[in-house]
């Protein structure tokens, strides 16, 4: 089985992946440092959306909106795994915004690779989620290197 330590040494990992272009597409292990980096874009677009309504809303209850924003970042409502990141990620702006970080590209790039590449990346991504974070195949394996 493998363990937080396992998952922590991937750090440096990644998967190559070759366009339909020809341009050769490092795209990297699903690490914390990834997964908080989206996070923070998942606050930054919620906070932002917020602040274009401040001159619409009474001063009053867009301070009770922030405080309650706040309070939702701090408890993890915007967290990678929770609920709302699940549905961000079944969106093509979340998916783009996490292939962005994972290819170290514009998201506007994302896109395009996302576009042009979409069934090539799907396998590319599984790829990614097993090595980043194993399989229930690694999984038997470790239990039966073990026996």
């Amino acid at each position: 089985m493998r363990t937080v330590s396992d998952v922590l040494q991937n750090h440096g990992g990644h998967v190559e992946f070759t366009t339909k272009e020809g341009k050769v597409i490092k795209v990297k292990y699903l690490t914390l440092k990834a997964m908080s980096e989206y996070e923070n874009k998942l606050q930054n677009k919620a906070i932002r959306q917020l602040a274009q309504q401040k001159d619409a809303i009474p001063q009053d209850i867009y301070m009770k909106m922030f405080s309650e924003l706040m309070d939702n970042v701090a408890v993890g409502h915007y967290a990678f795994g929770s609920e709302l990141c699940s549905k961000s990620l079944t969106t093509i702006q979340g998916i783009t915004s996490l292939i962005s970080i994972l290819c170290d590209v514009s998201e506007d790039e994302a896109l395009e690779l996302l576009a042009n590449n979409k069934d090539d990346f799907k396998l590319v991504f599984d790829e990614v989620v097993r090595k980043s974070i194993g399989s229930k195949d690694d999984e038997r394996e470790d239990t039966e290197k073990k026996r």
